[in-house]
């Protein structure tokens, strides 16, 4: 039973891993998107 407790903890860290480095990719990409978007209107 023990290893099918850290089997699921395991599975669980790294979904928890995933998701926080795909939402850290997505917010630098829409910051991105908006200083560029502010760049070109000034120009």
């Amino acid at each position: 039973m023990v290893w099918v407790d850290y089997l699921i903890i395991g599975i669980v860290t790294l979904s928890a891993v995933i998701s926080i480095v795909r939402g850290f990719i997505k917010e630098v990409l829409s910051l991105a998107s908006w200083a560029i978007s502010f760049w070109v209107a000034l120009m």
